[in-house]
């Protein structure tokens, strides 16, 4: 009966929100094209050759941690927006405001860029009197989560918090050094783990 009660709460959550499963860090980092530190630029909402209202959003990049340069201004798409009285809304999508700082994990597309998946990827920036932290932004999800059972359980995500900027962009760094670490040539493998045959 539990069991039954949790499913049709999925159902109620689903039915107004986009279910996603979320990556840790370490995988957000290494599946990203793009993973910056920015501060939004400017914003146009336009309509698409398909009659879509699409939003595009130029970022200033402050800090290009992975696949940009600092200095840089690249420009973050997504369809929906509103246009000369036009409504047009994705569930679970992102809201971008002129001055906001963020963190962003992006795929390329084009010569533009779409967040990691809809509805996450984004990382508020908020700078106070006790320093500045990090704020996963989650709009309108709900979280997938393999059950004990085989099953998948539904539930409301809980934003991840980093205390520290300088941490979280030294984390993500960290990730980019262990995804990028290749077996020098000649290594020799003992017991699974990895062993130059030369001497140091």
């Amino acid at each position: 009966m539990r069991g039954l009660l949790i499913f049709m709460l999925g159902l109620a959550q689903s039915a107004s929100a986009t279910v996603v499963f979320i990556d840790n860090i370490e995988k957000m980092t290494k599946q990203s094209d793009v993973v910056i530190h920015a501060a939004v630029a400017d914003q146009s909402v336009k309509e698409d050759a398909e009659g879509r209202i699409t939003t595009l959003t130029t970022l200033e990049i402050l800090d290009g941690i992975k696949g940009a340069r600092t200095g840089d201004l690249i420009t973050l798409y997504q369809v929906g927006g509103a246009l000369n009285g036009r409504v047009m809304r994705v569930s679970g999508a992102q809201h971008y405001h002129f001055g906001e700082e963020l963190v962003l994990f992006g795929v390329k597309l084009d010569n533009m860029i779409v967040s990691y998946g809809v509805g996450l990827g984004k990382f508020k920036v908020l700078r106070g009197t006790d320093g500045t932290k990090v704020v996963e932004d989650l709009n309108d999800l709900v979280e997938a989560k393999p059950g004990t059972s085989g099953n998948t359980i539904l539930q409301e995500p809980k934003p991840r918090q980093f205390a520290s900027l300088d941490a979280f962009k030294g984390a993500i760094r960290d990730a980019i050094a262990l995804s990028d670490r290749v077996i020098a040539p000649g290594a020799l493998r003992i017991h699974g783990k990895a062993k130059s045959g030369g001497a140091r």
